[in-house]
């Protein structure tokens, strides 16, 4: 039967939930929480009986702001990275980043948040996505305005969740506000192979595949 995620048995919203799964049908629930009067992300970890693993977690760190558009990616090892929308360094609405933080597959943080979009502060991101490879490497991708245009950015995470490398560009030139996902990954030798699905106009959606070199991260070959 049903069940409800949140213990908040109060009148605030909840809304934007995101689910993941791990090894031995354990799962994660991400959402957007507004019991703290601002809105907060939340994350609850359950096993395969659907039942709470701990208690839920508020996953910002930050108390006073707006956070907004979670998503959870497991890797190999069943650890969770979980990305939004975060508007503590910016005045809502305007020039959020996006932050990550990660969890063990027992729902424990790891670490505390990180700010994936430090490089250029004073711009609009949208609509973070994760995705972790086999061998636990993850990219999260985003929509990005920092070069006053939509383009997808994204950012590699190694398997201990520190970044590799700085943000780089996966997508430029859309005429419509794009939301990118990496939705597959592949491995082959040195190369990375992901693909981010992204709308080129209101009403197709384009699937761009992209193939990287694993240690330099440069594009090898793009296909659509």
């Amino acid at each position: 039967t049903d069940f409800r995620v949140n213990s908040d048995g109060g009148t605030a919203q909840q809304n934007s939930p995101r689910i993941a799964a791990y090894g031995a049908g354990k799962f994660a629930i991400a959402w957007v929480d507004g019991r703290n009067v601002t809105s907060d992300v939340y994350i609850q970890h359950f096993d395969s009986s659907a039942q709470p693993i701990g208690t839920e977690i508020k996953v910002n760190d930050d108390d006073s702001s707006y956070q907004f558009e979670p998503a959870i990616g497991i890797d190999v090892a069943g650890n969770a990275g979980l990305v939004w929308k975060d508007y503590r360094n910016s005045n809502y609405p305007f020039d959020p980043d996006i932050y990550l933080q990660r969890f063990s597959s027992a729902g424990n943080r790891l670490g505390g948040n990180i700010d994936l979009t430090n490089e250029l502060p004073d711009s609009m991101k949208e609509t973070p996505d994760i995705s972790y490879s086999t061998w636990g490497e993850g990219v999260v991708v985003w929509a990005d305005y920092r070069n006053q245009n939509w383009d997808i950015y994204g950012q590699r995470i190694n398997a201990s969740g520190g970044l590799v490398g700085t943000n780089f560009k996966v997508k430029a030139g859309f005429q419509y506000i794009p939301r990118g996902y990496p939705f597959s990954f592949s491995i082959s030798n040195t190369l990375i192979d992901f693909g981010v699905l992204s709308p080129t106009n209101p009403v197709t959606r384009g699937v761009l595949r992209t193939t990287y070199h694993e240690s330099s991260f440069t594009i090898i070959s793009t296909s659509t």
